[in-house]
Protein backbone atom coordinates (compact mmCIF):
# COMPACT_ATOMS: atom_id res chain seq x y z
CA UNK A 1 0.00 0.00 0.00
CA UNK A 2 1.50 3.37 -0.99
CA UNK A 3 1.89 6.19 1.48
CA UNK A 4 -1.09 8.24 0.31
CA UNK A 5 -3.36 5.20 0.47
CA UNK A 6 -2.16 4.47 4.01
CA UNK A 7 -2.89 8.00 5.19
CA UNK A 8 -6.29 8.15 3.51
CA UNK A 9 -7.20 4.77 4.98
CA UNK A 10 -6.55 5.89 8.54
CA UNK A 11 -8.25 9.22 8.02
CA UNK A 12 -11.39 7.56 6.70
CA UNK A 13 -11.48 4.92 9.45
CA UNK A 14 -11.02 7.59 12.11
CA UNK A 15 -13.72 9.67 10.45
CA UNK A 16 -16.18 6.77 10.56
CA UNK A 17 -15.43 6.17 14.24
CA UNK A 18 -16.12 9.84 14.94
CA UNK A 19 -19.41 9.72 13.04
CA UNK A 20 -20.59 6.83 15.20
CA UNK A 21 -20.06 8.84 18.41
CA UNK A 22 -23.19 10.01 20.18
CA UNK A 23 -24.37 13.32 18.78
CA UNK A 24 -26.34 13.96 21.93
CA UNK A 25 -23.20 13.96 24.10
CA UNK A 26 -21.18 16.26 21.85
CA UNK A 27 -23.99 18.71 21.17
CA UNK A 28 -24.36 19.53 24.85
CA UNK A 29 -21.11 21.46 24.88
CA UNK A 30 -20.78 22.51 21.25
CA UNK A 31 -23.42 21.96 18.57
CA UNK A 32 -20.72 22.17 15.89
CA UNK A 33 -18.33 19.65 17.47
CA UNK A 34 -19.45 16.65 15.33
CA UNK A 35 -18.58 18.46 12.11
CA UNK A 36 -15.35 19.81 13.57
CA UNK A 37 -14.16 16.39 14.65
CA UNK A 38 -14.91 14.87 11.24
CA UNK A 39 -12.89 17.62 9.61
CA UNK A 40 -9.76 17.11 11.65
CA UNK A 41 -9.56 13.39 12.36
CA UNK A 42 -9.86 12.00 8.85
CA UNK A 43 -6.48 10.05 8.65
CA UNK A 44 -3.94 5.90 8.90
CA UNK A 45 -2.78 2.52 7.59
CA UNK A 46 -3.86 -1.09 7.80
CA UNK A 47 -5.99 -1.30 10.93
CA UNK A 48 -6.35 -4.51 12.89
CA UNK A 49 -9.78 -3.82 14.39
CA UNK A 50 -11.61 -0.80 12.97
CA UNK A 51 -14.51 -1.74 10.70
CA UNK A 52 -15.69 0.00 7.57
CA UNK A 53 -19.29 1.29 7.52
CA UNK A 54 -21.90 -1.35 6.75
CA UNK A 55 -24.64 0.83 5.28
CA UNK A 56 -24.84 3.84 2.93
CA UNK A 57 -25.98 6.02 5.81
CA UNK A 58 -22.74 5.25 7.66
CA UNK A 59 -20.47 5.78 4.67
CA UNK A 60 -17.62 8.26 5.24
CA UNK A 61 -17.19 11.45 3.34
CA UNK A 62 -15.17 11.38 0.08
CA UNK A 63 -11.46 10.73 0.43
CA UNK A 64 -9.75 13.78 1.91
CA UNK A 65 -7.05 15.49 -0.09
CA UNK A 66 -3.60 14.96 1.41
CA UNK A 67 -1.42 17.96 0.76
CA UNK A 68 1.99 17.08 -0.64
CA UNK A 69 4.66 18.75 1.44
CA UNK A 70 8.06 17.95 2.83
CA UNK A 71 8.67 16.85 6.41
CA UNK A 72 10.08 20.28 7.25
CA UNK A 73 7.06 22.00 5.70
CA UNK A 74 4.64 19.88 7.73
CA UNK A 75 6.59 20.54 10.92
CA UNK A 76 6.46 24.25 10.11
CA UNK A 77 2.69 23.99 9.56
CA UNK A 78 2.26 22.26 12.92
CA UNK A 79 4.31 24.99 14.60
CA UNK A 80 2.21 27.68 12.91
CA UNK A 81 -1.03 26.04 14.07
CA UNK A 82 0.33 25.87 17.61
CA UNK A 83 1.26 29.54 17.50
CA UNK A 84 -2.14 30.55 16.18
CA UNK A 85 -4.47 28.23 18.10
CA UNK A 86 -2.48 26.79 21.01
CA UNK A 87 -0.92 23.33 21.68
CA UNK A 88 -4.21 21.41 21.97
CA UNK A 89 -6.19 22.69 19.01
CA UNK A 90 -7.99 19.93 17.12
CA UNK A 91 -6.51 21.00 13.78
CA UNK A 92 -3.21 19.52 14.99
CA UNK A 93 -4.61 15.98 15.15
CA UNK A 94 -4.75 15.46 11.41
CA UNK A 95 -1.30 16.93 10.76
CA UNK A 96 0.32 14.89 13.53
CA UNK A 97 -1.19 11.66 12.23
CA UNK A 98 0.02 12.35 8.71
CA UNK A 99 3.44 13.17 10.14
CA UNK A 100 3.44 9.91 12.11
CA UNK A 101 2.53 7.85 9.05
CA UNK A 102 5.34 9.43 7.05
CA UNK A 103 7.84 8.87 9.85
CA UNK A 104 6.78 5.20 10.02
CA UNK A 105 7.14 4.88 6.26
CA UNK A 106 10.74 6.08 6.61
CA UNK A 107 11.45 3.67 9.46
CA UNK A 108 11.62 6.47 12.06
CA UNK A 109 9.43 4.50 14.44
CA UNK A 110 10.26 6.44 17.60
CA UNK A 111 9.30 9.75 15.97
CA UNK A 112 6.17 8.16 14.53
CA UNK A 113 5.14 6.94 17.96
CA UNK A 114 5.69 10.39 19.47
CA UNK A 115 3.48 11.95 16.79
CA UNK A 116 0.70 9.38 17.36
CA UNK A 117 0.88 9.83 21.13
CA UNK A 118 0.55 13.58 20.83
CA UNK A 119 -2.39 13.29 18.43
CA UNK A 120 -4.05 10.91 20.91
CA UNK A 121 -3.59 13.37 23.76
CA UNK A 122 -4.99 16.29 21.75
CA UNK A 123 -7.94 14.12 20.75
CA UNK A 124 -8.60 13.32 24.41
CA UNK A 125 -8.55 17.02 25.35
CA UNK A 126 -11.01 17.92 22.58
CA UNK A 127 -13.32 14.90 22.41
CA UNK A 128 -13.08 13.09 25.74
CA UNK A 129 -11.76 9.83 27.15
CA UNK A 130 -14.02 7.39 25.33
CA UNK A 131 -14.33 8.75 21.80
CA UNK A 132 -14.33 6.00 19.15
CA UNK A 133 -12.16 8.30 17.08
CA UNK A 134 -9.31 6.98 19.26
CA UNK A 135 -9.64 3.42 17.95
CA UNK A 136 -7.50 3.86 14.84
CA UNK A 137 -4.85 5.84 16.71
CA UNK A 138 -4.44 3.17 19.38
CA UNK A 139 -4.31 0.47 16.72
CA UNK A 140 -1.51 2.38 15.03
CA UNK A 141 0.35 2.52 18.34
CA UNK A 142 0.07 -1.28 18.55
CA UNK A 143 1.53 -1.59 15.06
CA UNK A 144 4.40 0.85 15.67
CA UNK A 145 5.33 -0.72 19.01
CA UNK A 146 5.35 -4.16 17.39
CA UNK A 147 7.80 -2.82 14.83
CA UNK A 148 9.98 -1.49 17.64
CA UNK A 149 9.81 -4.71 19.66
CA UNK A 150 8.33 -2.81 22.61
CA UNK A 151 6.20 -5.72 23.78
CA UNK A 152 5.16 -4.20 27.09
CA UNK A 153 3.74 -1.24 25.19
CA UNK A 154 2.01 -3.59 22.73
CA UNK A 155 0.30 -5.29 25.66
CA UNK A 156 -0.63 -1.94 27.23
CA UNK A 157 -2.31 -0.69 24.07
CA UNK A 158 -4.17 -3.95 23.44
CA UNK A 159 -5.61 -3.64 26.94
CA UNK A 160 -6.37 0.05 26.43
CA UNK A 161 -8.15 -0.66 23.14
CA UNK A 162 -10.24 -3.35 24.82
CA UNK A 163 -11.17 -0.83 27.52
CA UNK A 164 -12.20 1.69 24.84
CA UNK A 165 -14.32 -0.94 23.12
CA UNK A 166 -16.11 -1.75 26.38
CA UNK A 167 -16.75 1.90 27.14
CA UNK A 168 -18.08 2.58 23.65
CA UNK A 169 -20.09 -0.58 22.92
CA UNK A 170 -20.98 -1.77 26.43
CA UNK A 171 -19.78 -4.68 28.53
CA UNK A 172 -22.04 -7.28 26.90
CA UNK A 173 -21.97 -6.13 23.28
CA UNK A 174 -21.34 -8.68 20.54
CA UNK A 175 -19.01 -6.08 19.01
CA UNK A 176 -16.47 -6.95 21.73
CA UNK A 177 -15.93 -10.47 20.37
CA UNK A 178 -13.44 -9.61 17.57
CA UNK A 179 -11.48 -7.48 20.04
CA UNK A 180 -11.47 -10.28 22.61
CA UNK A 181 -10.35 -12.79 20.00
CA UNK A 182 -7.49 -10.51 18.97
CA UNK A 183 -6.58 -10.03 22.63
CA UNK A 184 -6.42 -13.79 23.16
CA UNK A 185 -4.30 -14.16 20.02
CA UNK A 186 -1.85 -11.53 21.29
CA UNK A 187 -1.56 -13.09 24.76
CA UNK A 188 -1.00 -16.50 23.18
CA UNK A 189 1.65 -15.10 20.84
CA UNK A 190 3.42 -13.43 23.77
CA UNK A 191 3.48 -16.72 25.65
CA UNK A 192 4.60 -18.89 22.75
CA UNK A 193 7.35 -16.51 21.62
CA UNK A 194 8.26 -15.43 25.18
CA UNK A 195 7.87 -11.81 24.14
CA UNK A 196 6.59 -10.25 27.31
CA UNK A 197 5.62 -10.80 30.91
CA UNK A 198 4.95 -13.86 33.01
CA UNK A 199 3.62 -16.80 31.01
CA UNK A 200 1.27 -17.95 33.76
CA UNK A 201 -0.22 -14.48 34.16
CA UNK A 202 -0.66 -14.08 30.41
CA UNK A 203 -2.30 -17.50 30.20
CA UNK A 204 -4.84 -16.55 32.88
CA UNK A 205 -5.56 -13.27 31.06
CA UNK A 206 -6.07 -15.13 27.79
CA UNK A 207 -8.40 -17.58 29.52
CA UNK A 208 -10.49 -14.74 30.98
CA UNK A 209 -10.78 -13.05 27.61
CA UNK A 210 -11.74 -16.31 25.93
CA UNK A 211 -14.40 -17.07 28.53
CA UNK A 212 -15.76 -13.55 28.18
CA UNK A 213 -16.09 -13.97 24.41
CA UNK A 214 -17.92 -17.30 24.89
CA UNK A 215 -20.27 -15.79 27.47
CA UNK A 216 -21.14 -12.93 25.13
CA UNK A 217 -21.63 -15.32 22.22
CA UNK A 218 -24.22 -17.29 24.17
CA UNK A 219 -26.52 -14.29 23.95
CA UNK A 220 -26.48 -14.28 20.13
CA UNK A 221 -27.35 -16.67 17.34
CA UNK A 222 -24.86 -19.04 15.67
CA UNK A 223 -24.74 -17.16 12.37
CA UNK A 224 -23.71 -13.93 14.04
CA UNK A 225 -21.14 -15.82 16.11
CA UNK A 226 -19.59 -17.42 13.03
CA UNK A 227 -19.45 -14.06 11.26
CA UNK A 228 -17.59 -12.46 14.17
CA UNK A 229 -15.18 -15.38 14.55
CA UNK A 230 -14.25 -15.12 10.88
CA UNK A 231 -13.87 -11.37 11.23
CA UNK A 232 -11.61 -11.78 14.24
CA UNK A 233 -9.37 -14.20 12.33
CA UNK A 234 -9.01 -11.66 9.53
CA UNK A 235 -8.32 -8.75 11.87
CA UNK A 236 -5.79 -10.32 14.22
CA UNK A 237 -2.28 -9.03 13.38
CA UNK A 238 0.09 -11.78 12.31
Amino acid sequence: MNLKAVIVSLLLISSFCVQSQSKEDTSKNNPQSDEQEKSYINVVGPQPFSKQPESPEEAPEPEPEIEEMSQDERLALIHALEEEHGPHHQSLIRELIILGVKYAEQGSNSKARDAYLRSLEIHRVNFGLHSPGKFAMVEQLIIINRAMGEWGEVNKYYEYLYWLYRRHYGEDSIELVPMLSALVAWKTEAINKQLYGNGETLFKEAQRASRRARDINKQYDDNRQLELELEAQALTPQ
